[in-house]
């Protein structure tokens, strides 16, 4: 299933970015982190016994394209709206940090925390909903966002409030 997640993600990057030209990043985002956050509740809602038994194989399925889509699309809508945000100038060096903190920490510390949660309460419902305030949070803080505007230029010659201009000599 983990394949089928890559799968839908990889053609949904493509998608984004031509979905991106025609709607607002931002909300395309928020709208791929509201549905993470669906995603991780149907994957809580799946039950299972040790044996691993009694599992809803289709809800599995469909939250598992669900969740390729959403997660596809983040890539390219985050690299879009750093731009949109934070100017051209500014690309090289917010994307570390992007990578950095967007997918190596979580990458790090993610299967730690999940499996320190499953070793104590024998279910990953707790990282499951712990994820769903996460990509919550997520979109929230996207939608508050605010697009990157060029400083305006200072015409020499124009007018200051006090009546008098700047001439160089």
């Amino acid at each position: 299933m983990s394949s089928t997640i890559a799968f839908v993600g990889f053609f949904f990057k493509l998608l984004a970015g031509r979905l991106a030209d025609s709607y607002s990043a931002m909300r395309l985002l928020a709208a791929c982190n509201v549905v993470q956050a669906g995603t991780m509740v149907m994957f809580a809602s799946l039950t299972t016994t040790t044996s691993g038994g009694d599992v809803n194989i289709a809800l599995c399925w469909v939250a598992c394209i669900m969740y390729g889509c959403a997660m596809g699309g983040v890539g390219p809508l985050i690299s879009i709206i750093q731009i949109d945000v934070f100017g051209l100038r500014s690309f090289a060096v917010l994307g570390g940090y992007v990578q950095m903190s967007a997918q190596i920490v979580p990458g790090l510390v993610g299967p730690l925390v999940s499996g320190t949660i499953y070793d104590s309460t024998g279910s990953y419902n707790g990282w499951f909903y712990a994820m769903v305030g996460v990509y919550l949070v997520a979109a929230g803080a996207v939608l508050c966002t605010r697009k990157y505007r060029e400083p305006e230029a200072e015409d020499d010659d124009a007018e200051k409030p006090d009546g008098s201009t700047s001439v160089a000599v």
